[in-house]
This record gives C-alpha cells, sequence and structure tokens, in this order.
C-alpha cells in the first residue's frame, strides 16, 4: 500500500483557521455547541475549538463554545459505505441552541445526511454543518454543508488527520491518499 501526502498540514490548519473566522462572525457574542463526530473528527474539532477560542480572545468572536461528542458509523472495517448507524447519541439537549454539526469528510453525504435530520429533531435554534474536506464527485445525496475547509474533487480513499483506513493511521498530521 502505498500513501501520497494530499494536503499537508499548513493547508489543513489554513482550512481550520478560516472556517473559525467564518464562525466566529457568524456567531460573533453568541454561544455555539460543536457536535463532534466520532471517531473521524476528533482532531478537527479540537483544532477547530482552540482556533474559535483564539478569535473569542481577541474579542471578535463567539461568547462560548462547548463541544459535544456523538458516533455515527458508515464504513466499520471497509472502504466501503455501508447503512448509517448512530452508535454513540449525545446526552445534552440542543433545543434552542447554535449548533455546529463537525465532521471530518464528506463523501457519499449519506452519513451528513442522517446526522442532520438527526440533531434537527432536536430543536438547535440554528443547526449548521463544518466539513474539513469534501469530495463532490462522491455526492449521493445534496446537504447543505456550511463550513467546508478542502475540497478534494476526484481525490481517492483518504487517511490522516482523524480519517482512518481499518482504525489505522488517523493520527499522520496531514491527509493521504492511498494509491
Amino acid at each position: 500500500m502505498a500513501l501520497r501526502e494530499l494536503f499537508s498540514e499548513q493547508q489543513i490548519r489554513d482550512a481550520v483557521l478560516r472556517i473559525a473566522q467564518e464562525i466566529s462572525q457568524d456567531f460573533q457574542d453568541q454561544e455555539i455547541t460543536l457536535v463532534c463526530v466520532l471517531k473521524g473528527s476528533f482532531l478537527f474539532t479540537a483544532d477547530l475549538a482552540r482556533a474559535i477560542e483564539r478569535v473569542a480572545a481577541s474579542g471578535k468572536g463567539v461568547k462560548t463554545c462547548r463541544i459535544e461528542f456523538m458516533r455515527a458509523s458508515s464504513y466499520g472495517d471497509s472502504e466501503e459505505p455501508g447503512d448509517v448507524e448512530i452508535k454513540l447519541d449525545l446526552d445534552r439537549s440542543l433545543r434552542g441552541l447554535n449548533v455546529i454539526l463537525v465532521e471530518d469528510i464528506a463523501d457519499t453525504c449519506q452519513t451528513l445526511a442522517k446526522l442532520q435530520a438527526h440533531l434537527a429533531l432536536k430543536g438547535p435554534h440554528d443547526l449548521r454543518t463544518a466539513v474539513l474536506l469534501t469530495k463532490p464527485h462522491k455526492h449521493e445525496l445534496e446537504v447543505q454543508m456550511d463550513y467546508v475547509g478542502i475540497v478534494g474533487d476526484g481525490v481517492g480513499f483518504v487517511v490522516g488527520y482523524g480519517m482512518d483506513n481499518a482504525g489505522t493511521m488517523r493520527g499522520l498530521p496531514y491527509i493521504g491518499v492511498i494509491e
């Protein structure tokens, strides 16, 4: 298996900072709740939350930023998407909150569509979605993506920065493609 760096650490940092600035502008002086989709989004969510907090410390951002976690799965141990299953739901109410669903990748968009519908039923005041990497050529559904870090049109199966191959390679500081 050959691995090639596709998006560098710097490209990821730039994308995360841009998304943090957009969120901070959209929700200036408001409270937000980031909903991290485990397992793949944990690095993106952590870096995004830190970037949002840095902007807030400058006095030009959100009032407070909370982080909640849920887990969904559609791949199992293969590269082929399957049925989307919510394996861990939130333990906090979202009613009336400004919620940002944080997802590592929009591939087929099956997982995003299910999670957006699921969270919408929880009654948030505002529900938006932040995606680090989208692969438009793979989309099977059209879903709302309010904040997009990187567009990887034509990109194959990726790993790194939280994204895995059967549970491995999540810790790579860049996004690579398996060739």
